[in-house]
């Protein structure tokens, strides 16, 4: 009896999409792992990346950052110098933007018990020489807001004097006070060039002249609430607060204002456009709103999440802008690929978790995961459930905190079929080669 040729090629057909089925099946749901070669020391924390991606700053991981402070070669392992010792504990370790400087905050308790006292102090990232440092005295466990301007130059710092809130600016290589403002509190923000300090006062936002110590002008959001500075623009003509209004410096007005369901702003580079966060229901969103103007250009919207409580809040990931991070909710929620498939793959939803969990060899999840976007596109470069660190573009990696400790991973992430899918991934392919010699050899005997 002869096959027919109809029925030959259906199951050639077939036999093709299941294989194809399969190898992409077992491809969605391998989870991506981290890149190969040198990876930080179990035990060692990664606090920042220099700006080219080549050296990572870690220091001991226990219940407070403890030292010693290492930098290490990131493509070869190698450890380039040790600041600090055992005995020496920190309440923070950062590397200063675009500077070889490690700031290294301290926080004890105050004389008899009231208040605290915070350290600041600068030192030099190879040789770990003390460049200057600082104090600061606060009623409550509040933050040390502490900044500095883009040419190291000029510190300003939150302090506290008989109850009243102060901040002072100090020059960076002397130490010299160089202007106090009464009444003012964090955060702050300097401009580029370092000759205007925006802070909080009240529910106002104050802008200073820093040479002269004469105020500029007092901004008062239209909301109710507390406002603070975010960011000056480039030019340091346009001021940005926290309740998404864009401020006009050279005329003290308010330029526009994004209000009701957007938050977490923050200008581009060249500050030609606001980013802000939108979230309405069950949905959030990027969205970019032209300085000038103040229109939205609606056509450029990028859906974070979807799905209940979909709140994310971005920053800049890297010091010149480039890349964003939104950090939020992320497990839960669909993903881009789902959303174009419905409500079709939604009662899998549950299954697909627990088989990525399974196959995570971190067995972990972190309230707090996040999505990183490219600024001037908004297109999204990773997704994850883990807790985001540092990145560098330069190198393509981002540095990532899961159940294995702080791991280097490639951009994009890579996959690798775990052992035991190897195996299966080679019988789906025996089978489907297999129907198709079968049908072949019947052909030829027919």
């Amino acid at each position: 009896m002869k096959i027919p040729v109809l029925i030959q090629r259906r199951v050639l057909l077939f036999s093709a999409f299941l294989l194809a089925a399969g190898v992409a099946g077992l491809w969605w749901l391998t989870p991506v792992v981290p890149r190969k070669g040198w990876q930080p020391p179990t035990r060692e924390s990664v606090c920042d990346l220099t700006r080219d991606g080549r050296i990572a700053i870690t220091f001991r991981r226990r219940e407070k950052p403890t030292g010693p402070v290492h930098l290490w070669d990131t493509e070869t392992g190698r450890l380039l110098a040790t600041h600090f010792g055992y005995q020496d504990t920190f309440d923070q370790v950062t590397l200063v933007a675009n500077h070889d400087l490690l700031q290294v905050v301290r926080r004890d308790r105050g004389p008899g018990g009231e208040g605290f006292t915070c350290r600041i102090s600068l030192h030099e990232l190879w040789t770990g020489k003390l460049v200057s440092s600082f104090e600061s005295h606060l009623p409550v466990s509040r933050p040390a807001f502490f900044i500095l301007t883009s040419d190291c130059q000029t510190a300003a710092l939150l302090t506290y004097e008989k109850g009243e809130p102060l901040v002072k600016c100090h020059d960076v290589a002397t130490g010299r006070i160089l202007c106090r403002f009464l009444g003012c509190r964090g955060p702050m923000v300097f401009s580029r060039d370092g000759r205007q300090l925006a802070a909080a006062r009240g529910s106002s936002v104050v802008v200073f002249d820093v040479p002269t110590s004469r105020e500029i002008g007092q901004l008062d959001s239209p909301e109710a609430g507390l406002a603070w500075p975010i960011e000056f623009s480039p030019d340091g003509n346009l001021l940005l607060d926290s309740h998404c209004n864009v401020w006009d410096l050279r005329r003290n007005i308010r330029r526009f204002g994004v209000q009701d369901i957007y938050s977490c702003c923050c200008f581009t580079e060249d500050a030609h456009e606001l980013i802000v966060v939108a979230t309405s229901g069950s949905e959030s969103w990027l969205a970019y709103y032209d300085a000038s103007t103040g229109n939205e250009e609606v056509e450029r919207r990028v859906r974070l999440l979807r799905g209940q409580n979909p709140r994310t809040a971005i920053r800049k990931a890297t010091p010149d802008g480039q890349w964003l991070v939104a950090e939020g909710n992320i497990a839960g929620q669909d993903e881009p690929w789902s959303s174009r498939l419905g409500h079709l793959l939604r009662p899998l939803e549950s299954w697909i978790a627990k088989v990525r969990l399974f196959l995570d060899k971190s067995k972990s999840r972190s309230s707090l995961g996040f999505i990183l976007v490219e600024t001037a596109t908004g297109r999204e470069i990773m997704r994850s459930e883990h807790q985001w660190l540092s990145c560098s573009p330069e190198q393509r990696c981002v540095v990532i905190r899961n159940g294995l400790g702080d791991l280097f991973w490639d951009l994009p992430p890579r996959k690798s079929l775990p052992g035991f899918l190897t195996p299966a991934a080679i019988w789906c392919l025996s089978i489907g080669l297999l129907t198709r010699w079968r049908v072949r050899r019947r052909r030829r005997m027919l």
